[in-house]
């Protein structure tokens, strides 16, 4: 129990640090792809830091199963390296015993990544995707900034003087459409699609909630608005007191579909009809099941000559797993566009790597016999 006790520290203390390790590298490149977004004025503050917070336990739902593999290679070759291992195998801990203890370390982090990658990871995803589709107007209101001109989606520019008591004064806002006009060419009448310009200025504007329509408005005071077409004389100009904009509400704003953000039941609902429905729910079951059979082939991996090093087989093995990790996106791709059926999907990649890993157990001097075995062409007649 105590030398139990003692393996499952070594593999749990690496497993926190190489996941969170790895989740840092992974959550920093997905930082950088919404700081641009922020900066455009797609997304607030708030929002961006509600993002990184669901995308930490969906990165860890993916980034587990390698954790696990590097932590016994780290742990197990530590342990290798200080000869601890030969301690413990005179002690009576044979590889077998080995075996078994690891793949019940594991199986906490298989429960894990079982639950998250089917019932939570979803669920992240639907609100990430809720966030994403946040109301644009919000987030312009809410990310203006007083005295600089703010440029949304190449077509509107907004500018605000001050901000006081969540009413922006002396506004100024312009917005490219376009205008269907009919012409005559060559005496026909045509009709020709321009450019067309909507500027508005007032004194101030705020937003306002009315029961009475039930919806949300931004309201401008005292201003003109400019409507027409750049280079031509026909200019309409209106003068108002007030001008309200309906604000659309968030339900009416649909998020992105996404088959990762389907629940378990409406994902099955979809797997006899839908390829790409069938490939996400393979992959939701690749994450858990590649679990065990990395802990198999991990096991021989970290088998070193406590001269050669702990890292020796580190290299290989993350290159094995490399390999084996990108063939599941390729999979997946085949999967979703129908060029592999469901039958072969993503389970001939995990049965490969297990014959793989079963093919480290085979003593060499056994793997020398078959070897003579398919020789037959040095066999005597």
């Amino acid at each position: 129990m105590i030398i139990k006790k003692y393996l499952a520290k070594e593999i749990y203390a690496h497993l926190c640090v190489i996941s969170g390790i790895l989740v840092l590298i992974f959550l920093s490149n997905q930082i950088v792809q919404f700081l641009g977004r922020a900066a455009a004025g797609k997304l607030t503050g708030g929002m961006l830091l509600k993002i990184m917070a669901l995308e930490v336990p969906i990165l860890l739902g993916f980034l587990l199963p390698i954790g696990m593999f590097m932590a016994i290679l780290l742990a197990y070759g530590r342990l290798y390296v200080d000869s601890e291992m030969t301690v413990l195998q005179a002690c009576g801990v044979s590889q077998k015993q080995l075996l078994v203890y690891t793949q019940t370390f594991a199986s906490v982090v298989f429960v894990v990544v079982l639950v998250m990658n089917f019932y939570i990871t979803p669920s992240l995803i639907r609100d990430k995707d809720k966030i994403l589709a946040t109301n644009p107007a919000t987030i312009i209101l809410n990310t203006l900034v007083p005295g600089r001109f703010k440029s949304f989606n190449d077509q509107n520019v907004v500018y605000v003087e001050n901000v006081e008591n969540q009413k922006a004064q002396n506004i100024f806002i312009a917005k490219r459409d376009v205008m269907t006009l009919h012409k005559k060419i060559n005496g026909e009448d045509r009709a020709i699609v321009v450019p067309i310009w909507r500027v508005l200025s007032a004194d101030k504007a705020y937003q306002i909630q009315s029961k009475s329509l039930q919806g949300s408005f931004v309201v401008a005071e005292n201003g003109i608005e400019y409507t027409g077409v750049p280079g031509e004389r026909n200019f309409r100009v209106i003068h108002f007191k007030e001008y309200g904009a309906r604000i659309p509400d968030s339900d009416t704003i649909k998020p992105k579909v996404s088959y990762g953000a389907l629940s378990l039941t409406d994902l099955y609902a979809q797997i006899f009809t839908n390829k790409k429905a069938m490939a996400e729910l393979q992959w939701r079951i690749s994450m858990p099941l590649s679990i065990p059979i990395l802990v198999l082939l991990a096991l021989p991996l970290s088998r070193v000559n406590p001269r050669q090093g702990r890292y020796r087989k580190l290299v290989p093995a993350v290159l094995l797993y490399t390999v084996y990790a990108n063939m599941q996106f390729v999979a997946r791709g085949w999967l979703e566009d129908g060029t592999i059926p469901a039958y072969v999907g993503l389970w001939f990649l995990h049965i490969v790597l297990l014959l793989v890993a079963l093919s480290l157990y085979v003593d060499k001097h056994r793997w020398q016999e078959i070897w003579k075995g398919l020789q037959f062409w040095n066999k005597k007649e």
